[in-house]
């Protein structure tokens, strides 16, 4: 019988940006990467990845998507993850009006 990996718990700072980012926000493990997801204010699914380390800095990859369809997708470097929520906000705006 195979073996399967025991799921990976989130560090740290991953539940941390997770916990600062707002209750819409969930931490999920697929294929043992862990991976923040939440909703925008219109409804889109937010997937940021990338977080899992040790670093001070918060760097990841950002999917804005709505059901399957990507909508944006953009990398992040900042210090804080206020500076992280208000550019998944403007991004999901920005995403909102090409749509319209």
């Amino acid at each position: 019988m195979p073996r399967t990996a025991p799921p990976y718990n989130p560090g740290r700072k991953i539940r941390r940006i997770c916990s600062e980012l707002g209750p819409e926000y969930k931490v999920r493990s697929i294929d043992n990467i862990n991976i923040i997801f939440g909703q925008t204010e219109n409804g889109d699914i937010v997937e940021i990845r990338g977080l899992d380390n040790v670093d001070a800095k918060i760097e990841a990859e950002v999917k804005i998507m709505a059901g399957d369809t990507l909508k944006k997708t953009f990398l992040f470097n900042g210090d804080s993850s206020e500076e992280l929520a208000a550019k998944i906000a403007k991004a999901g705006k920005a995403a909102a009006k090409t749509e319209a």
